[in-house]
């Protein structure tokens, strides 16, 4: 075998150990990722109905602060904002 071929041999050898190296710590990690990206999906979606369930409640709020007379003898939510 010449020096150049040993040499290619060599770090093709090399590349592989580096492969089975690398490879198996890249699939964890990949797990990882796709776990925290579904956790991020569901708090997502924890976040959107609290969002919907604080905006009725804020509606619901305005709707009666709209009822409430003023002190000045008119109803609070008939003047303009």
């Amino acid at each position: 075998m010449t020096r150049a071929c040993a040499s290619r041999w060599h770090a093709s050898c090399s590349d592989l150990t580096y492969s089975a190296r690398i490879l198996p710590a890249m699939a964890s990690a990949s797990h990882e990722v796709e776990a925290i990206v579904e956790e991020l999906q569901q708090q997502q979606e924890e976040l959107v109905e609290a969002r919907q369930a604080v905006e009725e409640e804020r509606q619901r709020y305005q709707e009666f602060f709209d009822l409430v007379p003023d002190p000045g003898g008119g109803v609070a939510g008939a003047s303009p904002r």
